[in-house]
């Protein structure tokens, strides 16, 4: 009986040796697939990042150049409105000069059979109608000139809205991947600080440092496009400080 004992007892401390021993391969097992599977999230996060990092790029460079385009259209328009404006100005000032040649024309043949006195009066005349219109002309020609200026500067300003309207969406789009960067950095902090093993914490830590300087390099692109904005505001006379509330910075307004 004794014997026996011993023999059962043996036996049941081998099998919660054995149990033992599957309870530790299991886990050992698990561990490594949560590793596994950790390791194919955090790759597959890097891919969406990069992926949506390209897509923004793309967009924002689509953007910029939709409102490039948009703004060379409107100031070809303006320019040739300017044009066929100028064109038919001078057509009118042909047909002025014509008429009053012929009335030159018709003054001397009248002049012909004046008296003297007569003549000299309509010569003082024709010199002051010749002063007078000097000085239209000139006026004509610093008007031309201011309006041409204006023109120039409304295409100006006009061009710096469309690339500060550009730069705000770019701003949207950086932020909204500043966001999604944040909740990743957010989470590789998690993870580093859940982790128990070495090893695991190690590649978390690897994992968080890449969030980390991706969230910073976007940060960077979202601050050089703020310049971009703001200079652009600048050049197109609007005033960001009353300004700060709106989503396009006065260009919505």
């Amino acid at each position: 009986m004794r014997d026996t004992s011993i023999l059962v007892a043996l036996d049941e401390l081998r099998e919660i040796h054995d149990r033992r021993l599957d309870d530790a391969r299991s886990a050992c097992e698990r561990e490594a697939a949560a590793r596994r599977a950790a390791e194919v999230g955090a790759e597959q996060a890097r891919r969406d990042a990069d992926a949506a990092a390209r897509q923004a790029a793309r967009d924002a460079e689509l953007a910029r150049s939709a409102a490039s385009e948009a703004a060379e259209r409107e100031a070809r328009v303006r320019v040739e409105t300017a044009e066929a404006n100028e064109r038919a100005r001078l057509a009118a000032e042909l047909v002025a000069e014509r008429d009053a040649a012929e009335r030159v024309l018709r003054r001397e043949t009248i002049s012909r059979q004046r008296p003297r006195w007569m003549v000299t009066v309509t010569a003082f005349a024709l010199i002051a109608t010749a002063g007078l219109a000097t000085l239209a002309i000139g006026q004509e020609r610093d008007a031309k000139a201011a309006r041409a200026r204006e023109a120039a500067a409304c295409l100006d300003r006009d061009a710096a809205k469309a690339a500060a309207r550009a730069a705000s969406e770019e701003l949207a789009t950086l932020d909204t991947e500043l966001s999604r960067l944040q909740g990743v950095v957010d989470l590789a902090v998690d993870n580093v600080v859940k982790a128990r093993e070495a090893a695991d914490r190690d590649a978390a830590m690897q994992r968080m440092n890449e969030a980390k300087r991706a969230l910073y390099l976007e940060q960077q692109k979202r601050a050089e496009a703020e310049r971009r904005r703001l200079e652009q505001l600048r050049k197109a006379g609007i005033r960001t400080d009353k300004c700060l509330g709106t989503s396009l910075g006065c260009l919505d307004h």
